[in-house]
């Protein structure tokens, strides 16, 4: 299988694209993070091995440790040792997955002999395999590494048991088991041992199960929120407004619809630059989510919905707001844009300039007094908008009532 950048980087005049340089980067964040596991999984054992060690000496059993701590100890520290020149030189590498298999293949072998040296069929090492698995499902790319990580586990350990079985590999000598049940300090160190794998389980899938929420709230919110603006889109502005009206039908409720227009922003991107319009629309939907509802007890949402519709143009979804309210707050929000908008552009423009007037107009529609259905309610606040600006822009109209409804 070709490795990550096998398949992905394409290279032109030794120069590589933006969003290849994106995927690099991710990767060395995953990369990066699989160290850290490593140290975090390092650090553990050898807490814990002082912890155990100390429970052998308290009860006489420090000769099964004594014994056969030369191997474990000599492949700890090459654990130690590969990971501290990895965590020195991974930026160096444009090729990981061979590196990142080769890593957690030695993460293999040394639980393996830790398995061995520590009792083999008695011993409590195995209960690592498993947080090893985890470890590859979550920070490998590809599923068939994990897989391949996984058989490697089951052969080895199964092998290892089999050997020992067999007399191919001398088993060590451990106490009798009459011997173990009977110490209170071996049946405290077992149950030391079970609290440590649950609870690494338990904050494993904590922190799995985090990194999966935020990745979905970013997936949605690449969705439904627009990237400039961080406001709403035209998508979910539509999806909602839908929502909302059914809503109403059935209860009986009203929502009423701001459709909202800058006056003059072309001769902000001609006499500006459109760097400096887009300054002056994110400056906008600010004033916009300062001047609307919204709830910010946990979890937060939005009463009210500012969505960007398009170019300078945005929509504001008032749920529970009748017309002569919603004009209300229209005429608020155009004062507050107006009064943004001229401070913005006093700070952005040369001195030996006059400031381009930016203003804003706004046409309201309510249901049901405006139409019954979405469609209705978008084309009666369009005209409405659009007779603000016929009359001479930087007002708030309200549209004409259905006289057939």
């Amino acid at each position: 299988m070709k490795s990550f950048t096998d398949r992905f980087i394409i290279r032109q005049d030794d120069l590589v694209l933006p969003e290849i340089q994106e995927l690099l980067a991710e990767t060395e964040r995953r990369i990066l993070l699989l160290i850290k596991t490593r140290w975090v999984f390092i650090g553990i054992l050898i807490l814990y091995s002082l912890f155990a060690l100390l429970f052998y000496k308290v009860s006489g059993l420090f000769y099964v440790v004594e014994r056969n701590y030369l191997v474990p100890t000599a492949a700890f520290l090459a654990m130690v040792a590969y990971n501290s020149w990895y965590h020195a030189t991974y930026k160096w590498f444009s090729r990981f997955r061979g590196i990142n298999l080769a890593q957690l293949v030695v993460d293999v072998i040394f639980i393996t002999l830790l398995t061995h040296y520590s009792g083999g069929i008695l011993s409590w090492a195995w209960a690592l395999y498993p947080l090893l698995v985890i470890e590859a499902a979550f920070l490998l790319e590809d599923r068939q590494d994990t897989l391949a990580i996984t058989l490697l586990c089951i052969l080895l350990y199964g092998g290892l048991l089999l050997a020992e079985h067999y007399g191919y590999l001398a088993s060590i000598t451990v106490p009798s088991l009459y011997e173990i049940d009977q110490n209170i300090s071996y049946k405290m160190l077992f149950i030391s041992w079970f609290a440590f794998i649950i609870l690494c389980f338990a904050f494993i899938g904590i922190y799995l199960m985090g990194r999966i929420r935020q990745e979905e709230q970013e997936m949605e919110k690449q969705v439904v929120i627009d990237g400039l603006t961080n406001l709403y889109n035209r998508n979910y502005f539509f999806y909602r407004l839908h929502s909302e009206i059914a809503r109403c039908r059935r209860f009986g409720h009203k929502v009423s619809l701001l459709l909202l227009d800058l006056d003059g922003f072309k001769d902000i991107n001609d006499k500006l630059g459109h760097l400096e319009g887009d300054a002056l629309l994110q400056k906008v939907a600010e004033i916009f989510r300062g001047n609307i509802r919204r709830s910010d007890t946990e979890p937060a949402y939005d009463i009210d919905v500012p969505c960007r519709y398009g170019g300078d143009e945005f929509c504001i979804i008032l749920p529970e707001t009748e017309e002569v309210q919603a004009f209300g707050v229209a005429e608020r929000i155009r004062a507050a844009v107006n009064a943004g908008c001229k401070r913005f552009l006093r700070e952005h423009t040369n001195e030996s300039g006059s400031p381009p007037a930016v203003t804003i107009s706004v046409g309201v529609a309510a249901y049901p007094a405006h139409g019954d259905n979405s469609e209705e309610l978008v084309k009666k606040a369009d005209e409405a908008l659009y007779k603000a600006k016929a009359e001479g822009k930087n007002r708030v109209i309200m549209a004409a009532a259905d006289d057939d409804r």
